[in-house]
């Protein structure tokens, strides 16, 4: 009998604060993914030459250098040479670091 009485009183205060507003609790939001943003993007091509404010490591071996660009990350023969990109994407790729194993 109790058990009844209390399921009573609740449906009871639920429907009376959904009668109060006339709305349903909302739903939790989703939550937030950088690398799948909810709006229209476009890819832009930018052509450098040069920058500024960039983070760099030297490989244990010595022979290839990483670092970051506008927001991806880069690996370069010491020597010089052509980059390549190993990280990119809408999240900001940053400090790049070669692990003591190469």
């Amino acid at each position: 009998m109790k058990k009844r009485i209390a399921a009573a009183a609740f449906l009871l205060l639920s429907s009376t604060a959904l009668a109060q507003n006339g709305k349903a609790p909302k739903a939790e939001p989703k939550t937030w993914d950088v690398a799948a943003p909810p709006v229209k993007t476009r890819n832009v091509a930018i052509d450098v030459d040069e920058g500024t404010w960039m983070n760099i490591d030297v490989s244990p071996d010595g022979r290839t250098v990483a670092f970051d660009l506008l927001g991806d990350i880069y690996t370069l023969p010491i020597a010089g040479g052509r980059a390549t990109r190993i990280a990119e994407g809408m999240p900001y790729e940053v400090q790049p670091r070669f692990s003591p194993d190469g």
